[in-house]
């Protein structure tokens, strides 16, 4: 069995440096308001590193997946921006 620490709001509110340091070395820590949980912040474990480039092959087939085909007015050109490609949407 898991035991999950929990804190208080006010708790978290004065010691969120603390409670981040826990976090980042392995621990789930849950969140209370009159002994009731509201959220739980846990670690970070599958994201890649931030010196790895994120793979954007797979763009357009998630933003149909996401917006159902909707053509949303700019995002393309956007994403290229961030992106740094040299070529843009017509």
């Amino acid at each position: 069995m898991c035991v999950v620490k929990t804190v208080t709001i006010r708790e978290a509110q004065h010691n969120l440096a603390g409670i981040l340091h826990e976090v980042k070395a392995g621990e789930v820590i849950e969140i209370l308001r009159r002994k009731t949980p509201v959220a739980r912040i846990v670690p970070i474990t599958d994201s890649p590193p931030p010196d790895q480039p994120v793979s954007w092959d797979d763009h357009d087939t998630q933003m149909v997946s996401v917006w159902g085909g909707v053509s949303i007015e700019g995002v393309e050109e956007t994403l290229h921006d961030l992106r740094g490609d040299v070529a843009r949407v017509p």
